[in-house]
């Protein structure tokens, strides 16, 4: 290894800030390869502090000047060390202090240098290492320098100096270019911070800097300025912006692609403009067997799910701390410290607290507070414990990693009760029904399945069975009817492969089995108990069976291969709070250990998800939206007693047509013009947009899913800066089960012709025909203060095949008595209307003006039979 010559950085009283150069910058004929991390080994120390910019030390201040020197690069980047040694030609980039360059003098007016090696004839560095000269009284500030004796010198500038030679830039003053404004010039000057001219010669070598988001979920980025000012950025992804006062980088990147955001820094030396590149990836959407949505680099034990927020809690047995992760973002928003070797975790029956376990005997259980997300209790234990669960009255019951027996505990204060032998063993598996009066208790790799009677002051065990071999898992349906112990059908008279669906009030029987290809693993059922998704070991693959009829529905695909195609090990798996997301915990052993989030494409019913007879449940109108009055408004009305969750969509760019709408918004108001929810684009909610199994095609159209009370509402498709074009705005009935129900829905825009009349679907749910009114409305609609109403609308009806099977043009010439006896007749006899009984299905209302007349109207379906 030969060292090339040491640049210097020499020093002078004052150098007057000169005006910029374009494109001056120097090259010293090193680089780094591409994808390099230049891990540049921190050695700063043993000099007395003098910090005036409130940096906490000498290495931190020259951190800070390798983090401004990234924020200009793309190909390589720099990564602090703190490898101690600082010998020359060892393959260690290191910076210290030192009198002399390894032995030899600095010289005169020599503060710092950056001695470079590489190979013999190459052009490539190997190792450059930055000697500060402790000959020179050194400090840390901003702004001007004082120039007379004794003179002190900013450590922080002289190090973005030397770390630019680190990267391969020379001195410009030096190469023919004396009126450059640099800090890479040799001479010390006022400029403390990087100029257009030091960025343009990394970029040069390094190209731009790239920053990944994730579509869909939360980022930041911390653009530097050591100059201080404002921040403002152009051309950043939708859904990020760029807080002015720090300039921080946040939000939900919402449309996929690259993007070159050019960001001024507004300072007292002027503006500073430079450009970054954000690049927005999005996972797979598609609804086919692999739906891997996100993935978490987490080595989880157990997972539960919050039931009353959009969160997942796992517990992190190396870190010894419990992660808070976001189903909205699909991200980790918290680690709370925890009991060492966390194992089991259950959600209070109030949902205000978690409670935790750990394996480390004698244990705790720790109790977190779900609103602070803090730590709030920790209750001795006499072992470790293995799991959890909430009783009764507060008491809470965990199975010891020790030894074979129940330790009962009061949740308020930490008080041991009984403790009690169980015939499951050790480190047992727990679940309770939704009642709180029965505990099930199978211990992992196991066999015997016990059941307690926890509704009195002492448990009772009140029968025990092997029914498993090598269990697995432990999981109860949601109504408590059935428990799982997947790890061998046998002793329930079903093939090895296959989990019994074991009746919980009689565990010695069971209502079938469900059969997989390999040796069962971990089980969930869904939250309406309609699902249940089973995991098989060694197959990589996720099941999703028909819980009643115990048929499989699907196979969702979850190997991660490594070169000899191992499937992955799991340690347990959950579904949010909605249904829409399957959380998936892997142990790590053939690939990295993670947390997988798959989209299953099903929400939970509320009640049956079977529709209700006579029942409306979604309505989709087309038309041409335009500006002010012209735009598309979709009016619907929940009656009942419960809310509904319903989901609402616009769309524009995923339209057949050539006259689309490229970038719809939705708003969604209340009956009083209140704002209840908005979007544009919809992948600022992504996970419940996927999770609804209603993701549009196109990441620029929107969607909002809401649960909403029973009352009037009202969503607006309008286009984004004003834009007019053909959308699409749908309304669908998520809980067509429930009690609640869409009753009525309208539509209102501007009607043209040709493709822009006014087009309306709606679907008749249930098992039996059902009555409705069908309104076209115009000319009524100027008593209310709409200009341009429509002076004359006709109205078609369209069955499923796109057959017309009614018209009407002027309400009274046809079905007049049957109209008003509908008691919504329309205001106007040249308003249109028609009652049909019409059988299950779907079906399209057309609205035109007579003679190809154009104005605003409104399209209304009525059920004249709600149940």
């Amino acid at each position: 290894m030969v060292p090339l010559r040491p640049h210097l950085l020499l020093f002078v009283a004052l150098v007057v800030s000169l005006a910029q150069a374009a494109s001056a910058f120097v090259l010293n004929g090193r680089y780094w390869p591409a994808g390099s991390e230049i891990v540049m080994h921190l050695q700063l120390q043993g000099l007395p502090p003098d910090f005036r910019d409130g940096v906490a030390s000498w290495n931190d201040s020259a951190a800070d000047a390798l983090a401004a020197w990234n924020q200009e690069l793309g190909t390589v980047q720099f990564v602090r060390g703190s490898s101690p040694g600082t010998s020359g030609g060892d393959g260690k980039n290191s910076a210290f202090f030192s009198s002399t360059v390894y032995g030899d003098s600095f010289g005169d007016n020599v503060l710092a240098v950056a001695v470079n090696f590489s190979g013999s004839g190459s052009s490539v560095f190997t190792e450059v290492d930055v000697i500060f000269n402790t000959r020179r009284q050194w400090a840390t500030y901003r702004g001007d320098g004082p120039y007379e004796a004794p003179y002190i010198y900013d450590l922080h500038r002289v190090a973005l100096h030397e770390f630019g030679h680190v990267l391969g830039l020379g001195h410009p003053d030096q190469q023919g270019q004396p009126g450059t404004d640099a800090l890479m010039n040799s001479l010390i000057s006022d400029r403390d911070y990087l100029s257009a001219d030091d960025a343009a010669g990394a970029r040069h070598l390094y190209g731009s800097p790239v920053v990944q988001a994730p579509l869909g979920s939360p980022m930041t980025y911390q653009v530097l300025s050591r100059t201080g000012g404002t921040f403002s950025a152009a051309n950043l992804p939708p859904g990020l912006v760029i807080d002015a006062q720090t300039g921080v980088i946040s939000g939900v990147a919402e449309i996929s692609g690259t993007y070159q955001v050019r960001v001024t820094i507004s300072g007292p030396s002027g503006p500073y403009v430079f450009t970054i590149q954000i690049v927005v990836t999005a996972p797979p959407t598609a609804p086919g067997p692999n739906r891997l949505l996100s993935t978490i680099p987490l080595w989880a034990a157990q997972l539960a799910a919050d039931p009353q927020r959009p969160r997942v809690y796992a517990t992190l047995p190396l870190a010894a701390s419990v992660a808070v992760i976001d189903t909205n973002s699909l991200s980790v928003i918290k680690t709370i410290p925890v009991t060492p070797r966390p194992q089991g975790l259950a959600v209070s029956a109030d949902g205000k607290k978690l409670w935790v376990v750990g394996l480390q005997s004698p244990g705790n259980v720790d109790v977190i507070d779900l609103e602070t997300l803090q730590l709030v209790q920790s209750f001795p234990l006499p072992h470790g414990g293995s799991d959890v669960k909430e009783g009764m009255q507060g008491r809470l019951y965990v199975s010891s990693s020790a030894v074979s027996e129940l330790v009962q505990i009061d949740s308020a204060t930490g008080a041991l009760g009984a403790s009690v032998q169980t015939s499951a063993g050790s480190s047992g598996l727990l679940q309770v029904t939704p009642d709180r009066r029965t505990l099930l208790n199978g211990r992992f790799g196991g066999n015997t399945l016990a059941k307690f009677d926890i509704s009195g002051a002492v448990p009772v065990e009140v029968s025990s069975k092997v029914a498993s071999a090598l269990g697995q898992d432990l999981a109860i349906s949601t109504d408590g009817s059935y428990i799982l112990f997947p790890g061998n059908g046998l002793y329930y008279g079903h093939p090895g492969n296959s989990t019994p669906k074991i009746r919980t009030a009689d565990p010695n029987t069971a209502a079938g089995a469900f059969h997989l290809p390999s040796a069962p693993g971990c089980a969930v059922f869904s939250g309406d108990d309609k699902f249940l998704y089973h995991s098989a070991i060694t197959e990589g693959s996720l099941y999703v069976f028909d819980a009643e009829t115990l048929v499989l529905l699907e196979t969702i695909t979850t190997r991660v291969p490594d070169q000899n195609s191992s499937p992955d090990l799991m340690s347990d798996i959950t579904l949010d709070k909605s249904g829409g997301l399957l959380f998936y915990a892997t142990l790590g052993a053939y690939s990295p250990p993670q947390i997988r989030i798959y989209g299953t494409g099903r929400l939970n019913a509320s009640g049956s998800s079977t529709p209700r007879s006579k029942s409306l449940l979604n309505v989709s109108t087309r038309l041409r939206a335009q500006l002010n009055d012209g735009v598309l408004i979709a009016g619907f009305i929940i009656t009942g007693n419960e809310p509904k969750k319903v989901a609402l969509r616009a769309l524009g760019p995923s339209l057949p047509l050539a006259d689309r709408l490229a970038d719809p918004r939705l708003d969604l108001r209340g009956a009083g013009g209140e704002l209840v929810a908005a979007n544009d684009n919809w992948n600022a909610r992504r996970a419940e947009v996927l999770g609804s199994g209603l993701a549009p095609a196109d990441e620029r159209e929107s969607a909002i899913i809401a649960t909403l009370p029973p009352g009037a509402y009202t969503a607006i498709l309008q286009g984004v800066a004003s834009t007019i074009g053909v959308g699409l705005v749908e309304l669908y009935d998520l809980q067509p089960g429930s009690t609640s129900r869409i009753a009525n829905i309208a539509t209102r825009g501007k009607v043209e012709t040709g493709d822009n009349v006014m087009i309306g679907g709606f679907i008749i749910g249930g098992d039996q025909p059902t009555k409705v009114i069908v309104r076209a409305i115009g000319p009524s609609l100027a008593t209310h203060g709409v200009a341009g109403a429509l002076l004359n609308p006709t109205l078609d009806l369209h069955d499923g095949n796109g057959t017309r099977f009614a018209s009407n043009d002027d309400w009274r010439s046809d079905q007049a008595a049957e109209i008003i006896a509908s008691t919504v007749p329309p205001a106007d006899d040249q308003e249109s209307a028609i009652v049909r009984t019409l059988q299950p299905g779907g079906y399209t209302a057309i609205v035109r003006g007579k003679n190809d007349t154009s104005g605003i109207a409104l399209v209304e379906v009525f059920n004249l039979e709600p149940q």
